[in-house]
C-alpha cells in the first residue's frame, strides 16, 4: 500500500487506508507502523476479530483517525471468545487519544470479565438492540472519523455535522424517547439517591442501579449508563456492573440461605466479598464455601483474603477444560504423535492406542 501510495503521489482524499490488527504481538504492530507511513488522508484499524487485549500503552494511536473493533464470528467449535472488557479498554484508549471508535460487532462467542457467556441471538453479535439487555449498551458507539463528516460535510443532516458533535464522538445513535414520565423521573431521583448513599457496600445500592440500568432511567440526562455512572457517582460502567453482579449474588445466596436454615451463613454485603464468591460462578459452591468458613474451626472475620483462599481451593480441586484446539493446532498434535507411532511398531510394542490418538485428533 505504501509502494503504491508513493507512486501515484498519495492516496486520494476521499480514501481511507486501513489494515488489519488481532493483537498486541510485533506483527500486528508491524502493520500498524507501515500504516502510518502510508500517504492518505485518513487511516484506520480494523481490530477485528480480536484476540487478546491491547493496553493503550502498546497501541500508538498517532496518524490514526478510526478504530473498528468487533469479535471472532465464523462457524464451527474453534471460534474464539471475546472478552467484551477488551472492546471498553480500546473504546477508552480511544476517546483519549481523540480517534473514532466503531464497535461493529460482538462475535459468536462474547464473554463478560469473568469468563460468563454472554448470550446473544445474532449470530455474529452485530445486533446492538440485543446488547441494552446484555448490559453492552456503554458499547453502543458505532463513530466515524471526522474527517469523513469534514469530506461529506453538505450532505449531512444538520444535526450530525461535525461542528454539532465533540471530534471524538461523531455517532449516528440518536438517543429515541428519552422524556422521562413524571413516575419514572420520581423513581429516578429516588434510585440515585439511593446509590450515592451506599454505592460500595449495600446490596440497596447494587440492585437500585440494576433498574437504573435495565429501565433506562437515566436517559433524560445522559445518552448512557457509562456517562451516567461516571458524571452522578464518579466510577467507571465496570465497576456499576460489579455492583450489580454483586447484588445478584447476595439474591442468589439469599435464597439458599432461606433454603437451608439449619446452617450457618451470614451473606456478605460488600462488593469485593460477593465478588470472590462470584469466581465459582456456582450459587450452590458459593453459598458451600460461606457455611465452610463461618461453621468451620476457622477463627477471624469474613475478610476477602480468607474467602478468596477459600474459594481458590475449591478451584483447584476442579480439573481445568482444556481449551479447544484449532484443526491446525490438532494436525500438528498428530504429526508429533508420529515418532511414538513408528517406535512402538519397531519395537512390536502396543501402537495400537497410539493411532487412536491420532486418528481422534484428525477427527476419523
Amino acid at each position: 500500500m505504501l509502494k503504491f501510495a508513493e507512486r501515484i503521489g498519495g492516496l486520494p482524499d476521499n480514501v481511507c487506508a486501513m489494515t488489519t490488527l488481532t493483537g498486541a504481538n510485533a506483527a500486528n504492530l508491524k502493520r500498524l507502523e507501515q500504516l502510518r507511513k502510508v500517504p492518505a488522508s485518513c487511516r484506520g484499524l480494523s481490530i477485528e476479530p480480536l484476540w487478546e487485549s491491547i493496553p493503550g500503552s502498546k497501541l500508538n494511536l498517532e496518524g490514526i483517525d478510526w478504530v473498528i473493533a468487533g469479535g471472532e464470528s465464523g462457524s464451527g467449535a474453534y471460534v474464539r471468545t471475546f472478552d467484551v472488557e477488551w472492546a471498553r479498554q480500546l473504546r477508552d484508549h480511544c476517546r483519549e487519544s481523540g480517534v473514532a471508535f466503531f464497535m461493529k460487532q460482538m462475535g459468536r462467542h462474547p464473554v463478560d470479565a469473568s469468563g460468563t457467556a454472554i448470550k446473544l441471538k445474532d449470530s455474529h453479535g452485530g445486533n446492538w438492540d440485543e446488547w441494552e439487555d446484555a448490559g453492552l449498551s456503554d458499547l453502543k458507539l458505532r463513530e466515524f472519523p471526522e474527517y469523513f463528516h469534514q469530506y461529506r460535510k453538505a450532505e449531512l443532516p444538520a444535526k450530525l455535522r461535525p461542528d454539532r458533535r465533540p471530534p471524538y464522538v461523531q455517532k449516528l445513535d440518536i438517543v429515541q424517547d428519552s422524556k422521562l414520565s413524571p413516575e419514572e423521573r420520581r423513581q429516578y431521583r429516588e434510585l440515585k439517591g439511593r446509590v450515592n448513599k451506599a454505592a460500595r457496600y449495600l446490596l440497596d445500592a447494587n440492585l437500585a442501579l440494576l433498574e437504573i440500568r435495565d429501565q433506562r432511567l437515566y436517559r433524560e440526562d445522559f445518552s448512557t449508563f457509562e456517562a451516567y455512572c461516571q458524571s452522578v457517582h464518579d466510577f467507571s460502567r465496570q465497576y456499576a456492573s460489579n455492583l450489580i453482579q454483586a447484588g445478584k449474588t447476595y439474591l442468589d445466596l439469599s435464597t439458599l440461605v432461606d433454603k437451608n436454615q439449619g446452617d450457618k451463613a451470614v451473606i456478605p454485603r460488600k462488593e469485593s466479598q460477593l465478588r470472590e464468591l462470584r469466581r465459582l460462578k456456582d450459587p450452590e459452591a458459593e453459598y458451600e464455601v460461606l457455611v465452610e468458613l463461618q461453621n468451620g474451626d476457622m477463627d477471624g472475620a469474613l475478610t476477602v483474603g480468607r474467602i478468596h483462599d477459600a474459594v481458590q481451593r475449591r478451584l483447584d480441586q476442579k480439573p481445568a477444560n482444556p481449551r479447544p484446539q484449532s484443526p491446525s493446532m490438532r494436525l500438528q498434535s498428530a504429526r508429533e504423535l508420529l515418532p511414538r507411532l513408528e517406535h512402538a511398531i519397531e519395537r512390536g510394542e502396543d501402537w495400537q492406542s497410539c493411532l487412536q490418538e491420532i486418528r481422534a485428533l484428525l477427527g476419523e
